[in-house]
């Protein structure tokens, strides 16, 4: 590459698709570089985590830094998300301690016993030995500098700039979880270690191997009371981001063998109800405490699940004439089966869990009646309010927000439509309401969003299923305008030009061709641009807040004594097992605050498994292919659209487990 002296140069390392050396125009930042010529992440499956600026002796850059324009030439190496910050600091200061000359720290002591301190207790801190007593030193020691020292103690810059940015990660640490899956020492297997829940994932497949169908589907129970939901549901599972198969071939299909567990335990205890009861899962001696949740769905369910298990009388409040939140009002039943959530709800239910139905908070309840009547209370709100997009016409009749399309139908089956429909998003609710459409008779759905397919949150999966069910898909493009008599007739839209890069790699935010503006007829159009929680209900409830969200501490506490909140009200989750890693969190800092101690539930069934250890192929096998309904057959119901794996492609994936093979975990 020829190179201008008159522009600044950067020299790309770490996991970009083309590392190199590239020539910077004016006004260009490092989020250019790193996804316009370096192409973005090596790995698609993981997005940007940190950029070193400078070299080992250099510094993380900070997110308002990613946007600056750049005004001088330097190296940058790039870390994804796949990457621990810890141990990538601790090889830095190695790196410094033993490479960089003597010359370079003469006369200054400090810097080597400070190099030497700082790697000792990185080094704790990926390990089991690691406390929160060496994070509190390692922050003293980043934090103290000697203005004396001829490199102004640059050897310590990388630790202290990372732990400026990432202070949670290194903290988690000291509690003894890496949550990049690189810490070895910390974690019995990658998969469980990346489980927003935390489930035995090598444990279940384990016991699936030994044909102990019913036991598998306990041990995955108890740590996520909807494992079977998130058989289903379980959209790019953050347990396959680290599978160890992915060296070289493909992820385990971990989700497919929940569901596969479900239903052999169900054969042979005669029903699904009956296979969602096991000795290993009861409640608890009683506690004489009571706890009121405020939200049925994936979150709240969880919370009053564990609380239960702990001991504690749960009772659940909800808004909607059923419980499940999005699992039953959201995600469409061709996707999850209706049987399942019902048997889990009730197996959530069986334990002594309280569920009221069509209870308001702010109109049937109000939190400081809760606050008065129960020890504690679990706000869990989810997202049930759609995203407006502030266009004229967006009142018409014809104009929905997706949320309350998929109730609807959810509800009652049907929704009037017409024969043309266009949903505006990307993401998977975007698809869920698309294809929802297109299976209650309309002839033509068309989808637009602003980013190009392979930007588009919605699941690659999912994706491809909406294209093979005839949904036509138009990228990068934004409606102007509704218009219509009363009711939408028509919309008004355009092709947009890319924003600037983002930290996650999108173009963003786009800006409309207002000169190229095109009409299209239609008789509905769906919104599908992102979710929201109601918090008018809390307002004057002295609940803080930041942004869309309730304000929590690390314990998921809120400002209010004993009130604490989970789910996607608490932070953005946008997934199933999410909230229910949020949820099984909430009811131990409340089993806490009501105990005053820390009592964490163990499964017998995980010491059953002994040293056993199975059969598995460390052959290249690629992973099994789920079978589908056909589509001419699938566009005209609701039944589930993936039939589930027979025998032999179950017993194909559980061979490909290399950890349920050595005992789990």
């Amino acid at each position: 590459m020829n190179l201008s002296l008159d522009n600044i140069c950067v020299i790309i390392k770490g996991q970009v698709q083309r590392p190199g050396t590239y020539a910077v125009h004016d006004g260009e930042n490092i989020l250019d570089v790193i996804f316009g010529h370096a192409g973005g992440m090596a790995e698609s499956r993981f997005s940007l985590k940190a950029v070193l600026v400078g070299g080992t002796l250099g510094r993380f850059a900070g997110p308002d830094e990613f946007k600056a324009p750049l005004t001088a030439s330097h190296g940058a190496m790039v870390f994804d998300t796949g990457s621990c910050l810890v141990n990538a600091v601790r090889l830095l200061l190695l790196f410094n301690r033993t490479v960089l000359t003597a010359a370079e720290y003469q006369g200054c002591p400090f810097c080597k016993a400070a190099l030497a301190n700082a790697t000792a207790l990185l080094a704790r801190l990926c390990t089991p030995q690691g406390s929160s007593q060496d994070f509190t030193k390692l922050v003293q020691l980043a934090e103290g500098g000697n203005p004396a020292c001829p490199g102004h103690c640059a050897a310590l810059a990388p630790l202290a700039s990372a732990l400026q940015i990432w202070e949670e990660e290194f903290a988690e640490h000291a509690a003894g979880h890496c949550r990049a899956s690189i810490c070895s020492e910390l974690m019995l297997s990658p998969c469980a270690n990346s489980c927003p829940a935390d489930v035995d994932l090598p444990g279940t497949v384990a016991l699936m191997q030994r044909g102990q169908f019913s036991d598998a589907l306990a041990l995955g129970r108890h740590d996520n009371p909807l494992f079977l939901s998130c058989g289903s549901v379980c959209e790019e599972p953050p347990c396959q981001k680290n599978c160890k198969r992915l060296s070289f071939d493909d992820p385990i299909y971990s989700q497919s063998l929940h569901r596969y567990a479900g239903e052999k335990a169900a054969q042979a205890a005669g029903g699904l109800k009956q296979a969602l009861q096991h000795t290993t899962i009861k409640a608890g001696a009683p506690s004489g405490k009571t706890v009121a949740v405020v939200g049925a769905g994936p979150a709240g369910l969880a919370v009053a699940y564990f609380l239960a298990r702990l001991g504690h009388k749960a009772e659940v409040f909800d808004k909607n004439p059923r419980p499940g939140g999005m699992t039953f009002f959201g995600i469409p039943a061709y996707r999850l089966s209706r049987a399942v959530v019902t048997a889990e709800i009730e197996a959530i239910q069986s334990l002594g869990v309280e569920i009221r139905s069509s209870q308001t908070l702010g109109r049937e309840i109000t939190l400081p009646g809760l606050q008065a009547e129960y020890d504690a209370v679990l706000l869990a709100l989810g997202n049930s309010v759609s995203r407006g997009l502030g266009l004229p016409g967006e009142d018409l009749a014809g104009v929905i927000p997706a949320v309350d399309f998929l109730h609807q139908v959810a509800l009652s089956g049907e929704a009037p439509i017409g024969r043309r429909v266009l949903v505006v998003g990307g993401g998977n609710v975007a698809v869920d309401a698309a294809r929802t459409a297109r299976r209650l008779g309309a002839e033509h759905v068309g989808m637009m969003c602003v980013e190009d397919r392979h930007e588009m949150p919605a699941s690659p999966n999912e994706i491809a299923a909406a294209v093979a069910e005839g949904i036509v898909i138009q990228v990068l493009s934004v409606p102007l305008a509704f218009s219509g008599d009363g009711r939408v007739i028509r919309v008004s839209f355009t092709a947009i030009t890319p924003g600037p890069y983002d930290s996650a790699g999108r173009r963003w935010p786009p800006a409309p061709r207002r000169e190229e503006v095109q009409e299209q007829p239609y008789d509905t159009v769906i919104i599908a641009i992102g979710q929201t929680t109601d918090l008018d209900c809390l307002a004057g409830s002295g609940v803080g807040f930041r942004g869309p969200f309730i304000t929590c501490d690390a314990s998921q506490a809120t400002c209010l004594p004993g009130v604490f909140a989970a789910g996607d009200c608490a932070g953005p989750l946008n997934s199933v097992v999410k909230a229910v890693g949020s949820g099984k969190a909430a009811a131990l800092a409340i089993d806490r605050y009501l105990t005053g101690s820390s009592r964490p539930l163990q499964s017998p069934l995980r010491s059953s498994l002994g040293c056993w250890t199975g059969d598995y192929t460390w052959a290249a096998a690629q992973r099994a292919a789920m079978p589908e309904q056909a589509v001419p057959d699938r566009i005209h119901n609701f039944n589930q659209v993936e039939l589930g794996l027979d025998d032999a492609q179950a017993r194909h994936e559980m061979l490909r487990c290399i950890c349920a093979a050595k005992g789990g975990r």
